[in-house]
């Protein structure tokens, strides 16, 4: 089911940062220019898209995915470590009035898996899910010197084009994908976790760039294709540091939410 969406996300892996910082900004301006193409139709016609993919039968995460794969230990590498911590963390509170404390509660989540999980393979895996308030949550790591803020913010609505749909939604509930307690979903938040992040030069720079996109790509959504909006709650990007031998974060920090 390939869809322009997908595409941008797959392409964007052959492209630098300051290429990404032009494309961040070729994209707002396309989304605040009546009558453009832009993000939000992308989004919009992705999510009729994937539509067409069913297997509601199969559950996201089964026994044998979770007895096959390495566990969390305090030696975890990668945006593994950064899940270690949020496991043990729970809640984890961004430091928000009113608060904002989510649950974390699943990592490398194949939300395309069929029955043979091989053809997941190169589609992306979630980093974790989570919930808040019954809210169901999706989340994308970026960790030290991995990709930057507009990167993921684009991963992350390709993922929720893939999983906001009503098939996938019916799937999800039946295999509790977000715990006993979520019954219905109607929208689902995002999150840009930026861990021990360099935010030096241009990946720093990108975090308030992709703020700026990520509010008008909410306003056009809401705008121009309302029924594609309901499916998106509130996008947070968030920092947070883990110091060395220490296995919780030293700060957790709302950057910024849209």
């Amino acid at each position: 089911m390939p869809v322009t969406l997908r595409s941008l996300y797959e392409g964007l892996s052959w492209f630098s940062t300051a290429s990404h910082t032009e494309m961040c900004g070729d994209f707002l301006r396309r989304i605040n220019a009546q009558g453009e193409d832009n993000l939000a139709r992308l989004f919009a016609d992705a999510l009729v898209s994937n539509n067409e993919f069913n297997q509601v039968d199969q559950p996201f995460v089964d026994d044998n995915l979770l007895e096959n794969r390495k566990p969390l230990t305090p030696n975890s590498r990668g945006t593994n470590r950064v899940a270690y911590v949020m496991s043990n963390a729970n809640p984890i509170d961004v430091g928000t009035q009113p608060p904002y404390a989510f649950r974390y509660l699943e990592r490398e989540v194949p939300h395309l898996r069929t029955q043979a999980l091989e053809e997941q393979d190169d589609k992306g895996w979630i980093d974790y899910i989570a919930v808040i308030n019954r809210t169901p949550i999706l989340g994308e790591i970026k960790y030290e010197a991995d990709q930057n803020p507009f990167y993921a913010f684009i991963q992350i609505l390709t993922y929720l084009s893939e999983i906001a749909t009503p098939n996938q939604i019916r799937r999800a509930v039946q295999h509790r994908l977000f715990g006993e307690g979520v019954n219905t979903i109607t929208s689902f938040d995002l999150h840009i976790f930026l861990a021990n992040f360099n935010d030096r030069g241009e990946k720093g720079r990108l975090i308030d760039s992709t703020r700026q996109l990520a509010a008008a790509f909410k306003d056009r959504l809401q705008c121009d294709h309302p029924e594609a909006a309901n499916s998106v709650g509130n996008t947070l990007c968030i920092s947070g540091d883990i110091e060395n031998g220490e296995n919780t974060f030293s700060d957790v920090n709302l950057l910024w939410m849209a």
